[in-house]
């Protein structure tokens, strides 16, 4: 058959803090959307889907891969508030990571918590399934945090193949 044969979402289930100006691997707290009764909300994986471990990604098959990321930030209390979501590649199994996506915004200064977002795409050419992997890490100028809810989307990935490679 012909058409889409992977399609694969995960969420961040709790919060990761970030401390001020430091890069953080977003290294726990990943779960496939649709793995509890209370989180499906209809969705179901197409295909085998992705695997995750401490934070990175691999893929289950070789072929082109549109990966979605939406990521959530909070900050309180600071006048300081840009936030960074990068994710690093791989494609020799860990040996070498290069950056592939850099995404940035700003939190409205105010007394009390704000939130922003970043979304970006990314398409990998996954010619190695067993060597290819990427990883996410976050930045905040100031002491801050990555969101997450084990209920709802507020920092996830969908992960689609598109073709054969």
């Amino acid at each position: 058959s012909s058409g889409i044969t992977e399609v694969d979402m995960w969420r961040l289930t709790s919060s990761t803090s970030l401390n001020a100006d430091t890069e953080t691997t977003v290294s726990s707290g990943w779960v496939r959307c649709g793995a509890s009764s209370t989180s499906s909300h209809g969705f179901t994986k197409i295909g085998t889907g992705m695997s995750e471990a401490s934070g990175t990604w691999t893929f289950p098959s070789t072929g082109i891969w549109q990966v979605n990321v939406h990521a959530r930030f909070s900050n309180s209390n600071a006048s300081a508030r840009y936030v960074t979501y990068k994710f690093y590649a791989s494609s020799n199994a860990g040996s070498n990571y290069a950056e592939a996506i850099n995404m940035m915004t700003n939190l409205f200064d105010s007394d009390s918590s704000t939130y922003s977002s970043v979304a970006g795409t990314y398409i990998f050419d996954v010619t190695n399934a067993s060597q290819f992997r990427f990883y996410q890490r976050a930045i905040s100028i100031t002491a801050g945090s990555i969101t997450g809810n084990a209920n709802v989307n507020e920092t996830y990935y969908t992960f689609v193949k598109l073709a054969e490679t």
